[in-house]
């Protein structure tokens, strides 16, 4: 549908709910046929809470979305939710080190406990999920007379949840994310750019306090970069990638995968499972 809206140049405009899990194409078909805001469900950044929420898509997934939305410029509108039975505070510590290097691209909203809504899986499916003490929100108890039944008209319901993690690790998440936010609405927002060179890439880093850095790959690990740029790989394909090459290079999968990890080190890559996705915008508008 948004290719024949492209494909007609008629200037629509659109806010679209969409699954997280969008490629770099379908991305970049949506902005050509008009979209320039998303709401895509992302609510966490941890792979494990992705799961115990039955969200279908991965971390990597959802960096991915956010990556390829700001540099089509499409707003994105997500949020961080924790307390989920089954979630530990390791869980919770990953994301913070995921979203540490994300100061580029759109903050969320916040970081938000769960809140229990009607038509849920979390309402309605109670022998998959241990929600206890579910009751009409206490606001509702303001607004109508003693005679409506609330369980029946609410759909915001308070209620606990065992097995989550404790509150407080989530503090440090919520203060990154006010900071994110900040500069996010001020003049000089964070950037992490690359361009890329016959022979290397340049990646002009200004998502600290301090002045940018630049960080130059040359050779293989230039194109394993940009390799890994559309979307998450491993070291096997990247291995494959640069075989097959003009160059016809020849790294070890162990050698690269050592290479891939530094540069996560760096935070100019996230990666989970053996998968590497680089961060770094192109500075090139035709990508």
């Amino acid at each position: 549908m948004f290719a024949r809206f492209a494909e007609s140049r008629i200037d629509y405009e659109f806010y679209y709910e969409v699954k997280a899990n969008l490629t770099h194409e379908q991305i970049r078909t949506l902005y050509r046929g008009g979209v320039r805001s998303v709401q895509p469900g992302i609510e966490s950044l941890s792979s494990h809470v992705l799961h115990l929420m039955r969200k279908g898509v991965t971390m990597l997934q959802n960096v991915r979305t956010l990556k390829w939305c700001r540099y089509y410029g499409l707003g994105v509108a997500w949020n961080l939710i924790y307390g989920f039975p089954g979630e530990i505070e390791d869980d919770y510590r990953r994301e913070l080190e995921v979203l540490q290097h994300l100061g580029h691209l759109e903050p969320p909203y916040g970081c938000f406990p769960i809140r229990l809504y009607r038509f849920a899986p979390y309402f309605f499916d109670r022998a998959s999920f241990p929600v206890r003490d579910v009751r009409p929100e206490r606001s509702y108890g303001y607004v109508y007379p003693p005679h409506v039944d609330l369980e029946k008209i609410a759909y915001f319901f308070d209620h606990s949840m065992p097995e989550t993690a404790a509150q407080e690790v989530h503090r440090t998440t919520q203060e990154l994310v006010a900071q994110w936010q900040q500069r996010w609405e001020s003049d000089r927002r964070a950037r992490l750019v690359y361009r890329k060179l016959p022979d290397a890439v340049l990646i002009d880093d200004d998502r600290g306090s301090g002045p940018g850095r630049r960080h130059s790959l040359l050779g293989a690990w230039a194109l394993a970069y940009e390799f890994c740029g559309e979307t998450m790989r491993t070291a096997g394909q990247v291995a494959e990638h640069l075989r097959r090459g003009p160059m016809g290079l020849a790294l070890s999968e162990a050698v690269l995968a050592a290479g891939l990890e530094d540069l996560c080190a760096k935070g100019l890559m996230v990666g989970e499972d053996g998968q590497y996705l680089s961060l770094a915008l192109p500075v090139n508008p035709n990508w």
